[in-house]
């Protein structure tokens, strides 16, 4: 009789997945706390700290976790290491493995009926499946965390907005990205988030560009954009706003100058290593040339 194999979407298997992984480090010898779950809070958020400064010491950092105090955490600290484990991973560009972990968390999340950490996983996970091309899932996803959202958190509910505005904008769907992007900047600019502000005032202007409507606020929001990538030493952001840029110069008959820029721009890029980014140059310099 053939043993029947164990779903692998379900919580026991996916707790064990983590269980079963190569760790050693205490989380209580390296960040203080009265209990582990209180010392979690500052594993985690040095963890998301790292992941935008240096993604490779924050994949490491979870996957030192020791196996005792993943199966000691509370249920919600579980999902959340996997869910900063699929953060880590994601900046590090490693785009798969991020949406695997991203979907652990989240039917963890769905099938203990956590609202708070189905929201935060829908925030990150709608991000990756939509750089992935999974463009329903990322709508379906997104829609329903904006569902479990409770009246008095504008921030998410801005944050979400966004995402799923970055959604429709990379489906081509610019009409519906705009509308969500405009609501969302208008939050978070009374909300005072400088970075979130800058990226959906960047997406927005793009959007707008994209779609072919109120070109000179769309190269305003984008310039708006750039201005704080720049300022703050964002550099991939900021070369994606200068691609922008170039594309408005198109739209607007510079072509010396926006050849000009998508040369240097596929250099720049190529040298990054994002090979998105450079098919996209490439494609805009092959319609006009």
């Amino acid at each position: 009789m053939t043993a029947k194999k164990a779903d692998p979407t379900s919580e026991e298997a996916l707790i064990q997945s983590w269980l079963s992984a190569r760790a050693g480090v205490s989380i209580r010898k390296v960040w203080p706390g009265e209990n582990l779950d209180a010392a979690f809070e500052g594993f985690s958020r040095d963890a998301l700290r790292h992941a935008r400064v240096n993604p490779p010491e924050s994949v490491r950092a979870v996957e030192k976790v020791t196996a005792s105090d993943r199966k000691n955490l509370a249920p919600a600290n579980r999902i959340k290491l996997v869910r900063l484990y699929a953060h880590a991973l994601s900046h590090a560009g490693q785009l798969k493995a991020s949406d695997r972990h991203y979907r652990r968390a989240w039917d963890l999340s769905v099938k203990l009926n956590l609202r708070e950490q189905i929201v935060f996983t829908g925030l990150g996970w709608t991000n990756i499946l939509s750089l992935l091309g999974h463009y329903e899932e990322a709508k379906r996803i997104g829609h329903y965390a904006m569902s479990r959202l409770k009246n008095s958190e504008r921030v998410l509910k801005a944050r979400l907005s966004n995402n799923l505005g970055v959604v429709y904008h990379r489906w081509g769907k610019f009409e519906q990205a705009v509308t969500l992007l405009k609501e969302s900047r208008r939050q978070l600019k009374a909300l005072g988030f400088r970075y979130d502000f800058a990226y959906v005032t960047y997406t927005l202007g793009h959007s707008l560009l994209l779609q072919g409507e109120d070109l000179r606020f769309a190269r305003k929001c984008i310039e708006e954009g750039r201005a704080y990538f720049a300022e703050n030493k964002l550099h991939t952001l900021d070369l994606y706003a200068r691609t922008a840029l170039a594309l408005a110069d198109l739209s607007d008959g510079h072509y010396r100058k926006a050849m000009e820029t998508l040369e240097e721009l596929h250099d720049d890029l190529e040298k990054l290593g994002d090979k998105r980014a450079t098919a996209l140059i490439l494609r805009q310099q092959a319609e006009f040339l």
